[in-house]
């Protein structure tokens, strides 16, 4: 079963409690922390690894236990707990995180109203972009932001990072029930959670196995 768990961040501030905060987190991701300029990349980049701190030890992991490790493509996994696996995704005013006992993907998109030509060119096959066009602009807004953390969330949970051309797979739907296609007949197994987290913010989950509702939680959780 997937665990999901969801953290609004617009009225977090860096403060006095920022900064305490940081020792809770590991070394590299207190570098990370340092390197952003940006107040809100900042905020985001700290309360990721807390917000997978806190989904973990709801899950009962000693909080003094959890140490990560990275693979040859940078992508974080959990030293000494096999059998474990997560994923992580900030965008606009939320992070989200999925944790599951198989490889799963989440992601999470902020909703602006923007010119999609340009980025369907490049996400979309031209049967999805065929589609896009055929739909009114509004529609085609939801529609765009479906098929695009879909596809996200699919390549985060194969793990293939930025190596899968999002050209070379496409997102079917019948009844609200999300399918990849791989080479334009092979159906993935993989199953897909797609829905609005609030007005502005998309959310899709991928995973192998069933996929429960987002927990979230508030900045009020490490206070």
């Amino acid at each position: 079963m997937v665990k999901q768990y969801g953290l609004n961040i617009s009225d977090i501030n860096i403060d006095e409690r920022f900064f305490e905060l940081c020792s809770c987190i590991s070394a590299e991701r207190q570098a990370r922390v340092e390197r952003y300029k940006k107040p809100k990349d900042k905020i985001r980049c700290l309360y990721a690894e807390l917000l997978l701190r806190q989904a973990l030890r709801q899950q009962g992991f000693n909080p003094d236990d959890i140490e990560f490790e990275y693979g040859s493509s940078g992508k974080p996994t959990l030293k000494n707990a096999p059998g474990v696996e997560f994923n992580l995704s900030h965008s606009g005013d939320w992070i989200v995180c999925a944790i599951s006992e198989k490889p799963v993907g989440i992601d999470v998109e902020h909703i602006k109203v923007r010119d999609f030509a340009l980025l369907a060119r490049h996400c979309l096959t031209k049967a999805e972009q065929a589609e896009l066009a055929g739909l009114s602009p509004e529609a085609q807004q939801d529609y765009f932001f479906k098929i695009w953390t879909i596809k996200e969330s699919y390549v985060k949970k194969l793990g293939t990072g930025l190596g899968k051309d999002f050209q070379s797979f496409e997102v079917r739907a019948v009844d609200d029930v999300y399918r990849v296609l791989e080479n334009g007949s092979n159906v993935s197994p993989e199953q897909f959670r797609v829905y609005r987290i609030d007005e502005y913010h998309q959310v899709a989950v991928c995973a192998d196995e069933p996929i429960e509702n987002t927990i979230c939680l508030t900045y009020k959780d490490w206070i």
